[in-house]
């Protein structure tokens, strides 16, 4: 008997303790520090921090900062140096007469302290001032870890203040989100992609606009215009969150109110919409340096296709789908069964609104990626969402959860020893490999 209540007190403590932000983040940040050392800094590895397009959304940085040349020229010279051939990635586009960057400018920003640090680390230490040698890139796979868990702080906060949520859960619904799904694998093994900077924006914004919420001033104003400018100058169509606005502020009646305060509020609005463009107005500039004009459009005949959007194949498809490939999410959305119904309905429709503009892009399934890359953007909605279901029946959720952590770990294994292909995958291929790790395995399933 003493035993056993013994065990249930450290049980305990151990709970209350994994609430505590300085317990949770350094649990986080040793498990993410020892899989980059391990596995993308081991080695040779460190070569792939800038990998497919996140060459295209670092070479802002190299290209201003050391080269000074927006038509990036070096472009060829860092491939044969630092690449295996095969690898090369092309993100240089033609704009009328003129060379622009396919992507935009908001991973770079993010990307920017750490650049410096690699640049004083690469002079100080005698490695080639190219932006890709060493330096560089383990400075940028140690930025996304960073930035990581900035996002994990303040969506903490958020689970907890602004939606009730106890600390310990809070910490364990993060901990299966980042864990239990395809961000780990993009915080770790491809550092460069703009997802965990997205995952972190909007995390950012949803977290300024609480504050904004409990205090309408001008220093909220600033940094909730500045949070959303960010969000918009990584992806330009990430502004939708704008849209799940009514359901962060629970219900249209709170909405309105908000709405009517913030549009009223005539000097707050413009020092809102100041810290908006003073971010979001940093692409325009570098479209003024390049081509002479304030817009040029990057994707070639690249689009969205909406009148014919492949919303079922980008949930359930076995190609990429994201309840095969992510079922955590899909264990998230019984969160809508334990909020009340006309919140649930807002957060619906918001998250509908999602799939539906992401599964309408000319390529739904995002070419080579782990499972379906473009929604991590919007697990903080998920997450809140997981967050109210653990809330109601902890035990019950806290089990589906584990099962997802062990399956999605299975198959970042299953991803990185090429096990999983990159692409091409369909029914029989999935039920060929499903959770097989062993070596017979590797290179069984081919990409197409």
């Amino acid at each position: 008997f003493e035993a056993k209540t013994a065990m249930k007190r450290g049980f305990l403590f151990l709970l209350s303790s994994f609430g505590k932000p300085k317990v949770f983040l350094t649990f986080f940040a040793i498990i993410l520090l020892s899989a980059s050392f391990n596995s993308r800094l081991n080695g040779l590895n460190w070569r792939y921090v800038f990998n497919s397009d996140g060459k295209g959304y670092y070479a802002f940085l190299p290209a201003v900062f050391i080269y000074g040349d927006l038509s990036f020229p070096f472009v060829e010279e860092y491939e044969k140096t630092y690449y295996d051939p095969g690898n090369f990635s092309e993100f240089r586009m033609g704009a009328g007469d003129h060379i622009v960057n396919k992507y935009w400018c908001g991973v770079s920003v993010m990307m920017s302290p750490f650049f410096f640090m690699g640049l004083t680390w690469a002079q100080l230490g005698g490695y080639e001032v190219d932006g890709y040698d060493y330096p560089f890139q383990v400075a940028i796979a140690m930025g996304a870890i960073f930035w990581l868990l900035t996002a994990v702080f303040f969506l903490h906060r958020c689970l907890v203040k602004g939606f009730q949520i106890q600390t310990h859960l809070a910490s364990f619904c993060l901990l299966f989100f980042v864990f239990g799904t395809n961000l780990f694998y993009y915080a770790i093994f491809e550092p460069s992609m703009s997802h965990v900077y997205s995952f972190t924006a909007i995390s950012l914004w949803i977290w300024t606009f609480f504050r904004l919420r409990e205090k309408h001033d001008a220093t909220n104003s600033l940094f909730f215009g500045a949070s959303l400018g960010l969000v918009g100058l990584i992806r330009p169509t990430n502004l939708i969150i704008l849209l799940s606005l009514p359901f962060l502020c629970g219900g249209f009646s709170s909405f309105r109110s908000f709405l009517i305060k913030t549009l009223r509020s005539g000097k707050l609005l413009l020092v809102m919409l100041g810290g908006f463009v003073l971010l979001f107005g940093i692409q325009p500039l570098l479209f003024i340096l390049q081509t002479g004009k304030p817009w040029a459009y990057t994707y070639g005949k690249e689009g969205f296709n909406f009148l014919a959007p492949e919303m079922m194949n980008f949930l359930f498809s076995f190609r990429k789908g994201l309840f095969i490939y992510t079922p955590l999410v899909f264990v998230s959305l019984l969160g809508f069964f334990m909020m009340r119904r006309n919140v649930s309905l807002l957060l619906f429709a918001f998250l509908a609104g999602v799939v539906y503009l992401l599964s309408s892009w000319w390529m739904w399934y995002y070419g080579g990626s782990y499972g379906m890359r473009s929604a991590i953007d919007f697990y903080p909605f998920f997450i809140i969402l997981l967050a109210g279901a653990m809330k109601k029946l902890p035990v019950l959720f806290f089990a589906l959860c584990l099962c997802c952590l062990v399956y999605s770990g299975i198959q970042t294994y299953q991803y990185t020893h090429w096990i999983l292909p990159y692409d091409g995958m369909n029914k029989e291929k999935f039920k060929t490999i499903f959770l097989k790790t062993g070596d017979e395995y590797i290179g069984k399933i081919k990409a197409e």
